[in-house]
């Protein structure tokens, strides 16, 4: 059996199959990827607004009242801004008490 070498055809066609394969798999990972994404995005959303925003498509429920049952108020913000505000301030009063508690060491406490 005689062996020829490769002629330049049947090399172009391998590098074009081997180019093909390479993409289709790229493409295939994006897609998973996307995929993924899309499912977190899923996750994170909850369910009881997504029934909120199904009724006000439908005509059940009015704008006002999604609002007023998803918590998204002025009432509702104000209130949540605040929460945020007093965790800050006791998280900065924690890391406070810590670095005093730092300095009770003199080599730990910085140059004042």
């Amino acid at each position: 059996m005689k062996i020829h070498p490769p002629s330049a055809r049947s090399t172009s066609l391998r590098r074009l199959a081997v180019t093909t394969l390479a993409a289709g798999a790229l493409a295939s990972a994006q897609g998973i990827a996307h995929a993924e994404e899309d499912s977190a995005e899923a996750a994170k959303r909850d369910p009881m607004i997504d029934l909120l925003e199904k009724l006000k498509e439908k005509g059940i429920i009015s704008e006002e009242e999604v609002r007023t049952l998803s918590g998204d108020t002025s009432e509702e913000r104000i209130r949540r801004r605040a929460e945020s505000r007093k965790k800050a301030q006791r998280e900065a009063e924690e890391n406070q008490k810590a670095e005093a508690a730092k300095c009770q060491v003199p080599a730990v406490c910085p140059p004042a």
